[in-house]
């Protein structure tokens, strides 16, 4: 009789420490996954911002290239003369175009944690592609204008595809 009653409690004991040790992983097993949640979700708010903050930059650009283009095909005279009438035309959007440089340098990097290396260099070039088919056309330099529009949109349907496939 002893044994059935001792043989009862440590049954009940080692079905306590059991169900303990179960609900223990259990918990930690939620907090992983919430971890891991909470993780994906920042990153993918980081990628966002970073995305949006670059289409912004673009888009600024692409204002001052189509006015730089628009004052040349126009002006039919000397290089001086467009120079002077492209500088008053697009002088405020280059101020607030090198402030959003600067916005999205300082977004790439305060983001770069959380974006990963990867992104990171993905997002960089494609600021340089905006940046390298900005200053062509504003240089005037002797390069395939379509060509670096086409390299740049490129580079973009690229970087959508990726962030995409890996969200």
């Amino acid at each position: 009789m002893k044994l059935l009653i001792f043989d009862k409690i440590l049954l009940g004991i080692i079905i306590l420490i059991l169900g303990f040790l179960i609900n223990k992983l259990l918990e930690r097993y939620k907090s992983k996954v919430s971890l891991v949640k909470e993780f994906t979700t920042v990153k993918i708010n980081k990628i966002s911002d970073t995305w949006n903050i670059l289409i912004d930059l673009e888009e600024d650009a692409q204002i001052i290239v189509d006015k730089v283009l628009t004052i040349r095909a126009i002006i039919n005279s000397s290089p001086d003369e467009q120079t002077r009438a492209i500088m008053n035309e697009t002088s405020p959007l280059e101020l607030n175009l090198k402030q959003k440089i600067i916005i999205v340098e300082k977004t790439l990097k305060q983001n770069h944690f959380w974006i990963g290396k990867d992104y990171f260099k993905r997002f960089s070039d494609y600021k340089d592609s905006i940046l390298e088919y900005y200053s062509a056309v504003i240089h005037n330099t002797n390069v395939d204008f379509a060509e670096m529009k086409a390299k740049l949109d490129s580079n973009k349907e690229d970087l959508i595809k990726i962030v995409k496939e890996n969200l």
